[in-house]
């Protein structure tokens, strides 16, 4: 019995001393394996670039091909992918936008100008067929045009005037004019800069001292406040016409 102990506990000893060289082997077996790895990883990835780099017209023709013949799947696909991740790319955007904040304002400045130019494009085209629309429209919708005028009035105004000044191809100055229009319709009571009367907002015209009939320029130098009777008086006379009536004298 003695001796069955004694090689029992000899072989016990030797398995628990051959353990650790059994098992250094295979831990380095697996960090070499994933070293390995990792290097045909990357011959891979650069085998790819070089690859790449060498047929990029190719692979950009065949690139542009496929998004011409798949179109629609394209736009199918990306459109439920945002309304899946609707926050994750609204926050990337912001992002990205906070990085890149010039190149953004510089191609959305870029894209207005392509809209713009498309739009005339059409206008030009379709000029007859879109006044037609337009009227169609006004007539439809005389309520919301009323509405919107009297929430509206001091746009309306420079609206009205700008409008005029291109049709008559008088020189424009609309960016000094608007503030200056705004501020005039933001007062209650104002003084006719004709007969000096001083009249509610309500009565208040813009009017051209130099009239653009005959020359005189849309900006914030020819303008006046002026109520509607000395408006509609005045019409379009100029100082030097014998039936021009000047300031302080039509009442």
């Amino acid at each position: 019995m003695q001796l069955k102990d004694i090689s029992l506990k000899l072989e016990s000893a030797e398995a628990v001393a051959e353990a650790p060289q059994n098992c250094q082997p295979q831990e380095k077996t697996d960090s070499e394996a994933d070293a390995l790895r990792k290097r045909k990883q990357q011959e891979k990835a650069e085998y790819d670039r070089q690859y790449r780099r060498k047929n990029k017209e190719r692979l950009d023709a065949l690139a542009l091909r496929y998004r011409k013949n798949n179109k629609e799947r394209i736009n199918a696909r990306g459109r439920e992918w945002a309304q899946k991740n609707k926050e994750r790319r609204n926050a990337t955007q912001r992002e990205w936008i906070k990085r890149n904040k010039e190149r953004f304002l510089a191609s959305q400045r870029k894209s207005r100008i392509k809209r713009r130019e498309k739009i005339r494009e059409w206008y030009v085209k379709n000029k007859i067929q879109h006044r037609a629309s337009c009227k169609r429209w006004a007539e439809n919708h005389k309520d919301k045009i009323r509405i919107y005028n009297k929430a509206h009035k001091a746009i309306r105004k420079i609206y009205k005037h700008k409008r005029r000044a291109y049709e008559l191809a008088a020189d424009i100055g609309c960016k000094e004019i608007a503030p200056l229009i705004k501020r005039w319709s933001a007062q209650k009571i104002f003084e006719c800069y004709w007969c000096g009367k001083r009249c509610p907002q309500a009565d208040m015209e813009i009017d051209h001292i130099i009239p653009i009939s005959k020359g005189g320029k849309h900006s914030a130098e020819n303008v006046c406040k002026s109520c509607r009777p000395c408006n509609r008086r005045k019409y379009n006379k100029l100082q030097s016409e014998p039936d021009y009536i000047g300031q302080m004298v039509l009442f």
